[in-house]
């Protein structure tokens, strides 16, 4: 049972960039979770920028700020959510080589009258790379005091579901079939449990309802970084779960078939990654249920 699609798979490279569309689409989605607070984000990186590449400190406007007072100073962080946002376009622009193109040589031009040299760019995007892999992908030693999930396991989770995202409706309906083949009690728990299982697939209810329960997953995704948010929106879908009666135990049920399925394609650690957020997650959503 696969979700992976068609610009997964092929190797067409784009004539302009050179790039196939497994290869933008790896940057994208790799990218996505970083998004979630973008001059967060711009700030780390630059700082780790500096700390790696000091001499590039004379080139920006900040300059005559001290390093260790850079972090608190509104020029700098100003100029972090610029860079980033603009290096976000870029990002987002990758399945356009046109628009690319324009938007990198309107950056090329307006840097060019500062004197910037072409070997910064080449520093600044290994710093980038490296300091984005680092603080997003690789850190263990930062668990949330809330869910314990650190960076590296939230950038697991976020960046798996990812693909997921480019179509949920389809997605939902292939997993939710996988859960009523594997649970077949579950299905009296949804709305159209009047509904044949092998006509389902086939029916609109079950289309829009598949629709609603994923965009509800990806809500829960996005905010793995804002811990409050997080718990206040498993609040919510516990609450209104459970005015249907629906107990604990199916939360658990859509855990283990979600796993399952994740399993055909995913590594053990992203894998494990999302088996404790799914734990996390559906424990609050438990003890609502529980009345607790």
């Amino acid at each position: 049972m696969g979700i992976i699609t068609s610009s997964f798979i092929t190797n067409d490279a784009d004539p302009v960039t050179g790039l196939t569309p497994t290869e933008r689409n790896l940057v994208q989605n790799s990218w996505a979770p970083l998004k979630n607070d973008l001059t967060g984000t711009g700030i780390k990186l630059l700082l780790a920028f500096y700390e790696k590449y000091p001499e590039e400190l004379q080139y920006f406007p900040f300059r005559h700020v001290p390093r260790e007072a850079l972090s608190g100073d509104k020029k700098f962080q100003g100029f972090c959510s610029m860079v980033i946002r603009a290096l976000d376009s870029l990002i987002d622009s990758l399945n356009d080589s046109e628009l690319l193109m324009n938007l990198l040589q309107n950056v090329g031009r307006g840097h060019r009258k500062y004197g910037i040299k072409p070997q910064s760019f080449w520093v600044a995007a290994m710093g980038i790379i490296t300091s984005s892999y680092y603080y997003y992908s690789t850190r263990t030693d930062d668990p949330d005091e809330t869910t314990g999930l650190t960076s590296r396991q939230r950038y697991l989770v976020q960046s798996s579901w990812a693909p997921m995202k480019k179509d949920l409706t389809g997605n939902g309906v292939k997993l939710l079939l996988f859960l009523f083949k594997k649970f077949p009690e579950e299905h009296q728990n949804f709305p159209f449990r009047d509904i044949p299982y092998e006509e389902l697939h086939a029916s609109k209810r079950f289309h829009a309802h598949c629709s609603n329960v994923m965009y509800a997953v990806d809500a829960i995704i996005d905010s793995l970084n804002d811990s409050e948010l997080l718990v206040n929106i498993l609040q919510k879908i516990g609450k209104n779960h459970h005015r249907n009666n629906v107990k604990p135990i199916s939360f658990w049920h859509v855990k283990e078939t979600m796993l399952e399925y994740f399993a055909t394609y995913m590594s053990k650690e992203t894998l494990d990654a999302w088996d404790k957020s799914l734990q996390v997650a559906f424990g609050v959503v438990g003890d609502v249920l529980d009345g607790k």
